[in-house]
């Protein structure tokens, strides 16, 4: 201790500063650096929990994200198919329609047949009535009169004649 003497180092002095240095460190240890290590391991596992969070998050929206593709695609298909549905009802309704206006034309045609031929049938019995009719005038004329050359001629033109204008009727 002399050695410590001569440089003017006290030995109690410096063995009373090393003890507090020690005590010192062992308050600061237990009343201030454990709490701040404490501290920041909470510190530390909170950040750790957050980046766990964040990972789940980015994991969560990832599949949100991947939901969301897969049922914009689905919808998709849906829209298609209502589309493709409601186009091959619209071609049968069509077809449907097209089909009942062929069908009508053909009971139009058929209705107008009928009538053609009945109206055939009733200017056919006109004729053949206004004929008879002529005929018996022919009949009534000859047989009332006596009949000459020039007669005959002119009778026959007059008949022509009204034949022609009643059949313009």
């Amino acid at each position: 201790m002399e050695i410590l003497g001569k440089l003017g180092i006290n030995g109690y002095i410096l063995l009373a500063q090393i003890v507090n240095f020690i005590l010192l460190l062992y308050i600061l240890k237990r009343f201030l650096y454990q709490p701040i290590l404490d501290i920041l391991k909470k510190r530390e596992e909170k950040i750790k929990e957050g980046l766990k969070n964040a990972e789940k998050a980015e994991k969560r929206l990832e599949d949100i994200a991947e939901k969301a593709k897969n049922q914009l695609a689905e919808t998709t298909q849906k829209a298609d198919k209502i589309l493709e549905d409601a186009h091959n009802e619209a071609q049968e309704q069509k077809e449907e329609l097209v089909r009942q206006a062929k069908d009508e034309i053909i009971n139009l045609q058929e209705e107008a047949k009928l009538q053609l031929q009945k109206e055939k049938e009733r200017i056919s019995e006109e004729v053949k009535k206004e004929t008879a009719n002529l005929a018996i005038m022919i009949s009534k004329k000859i047989l009332s009169e006596k009949i000459t050359g020039s007669d005959r001629k002119k009778w026959i033109s007059e008949i022509t004649k009204e034949f022609k204008e009643s059949g313009s009727k």
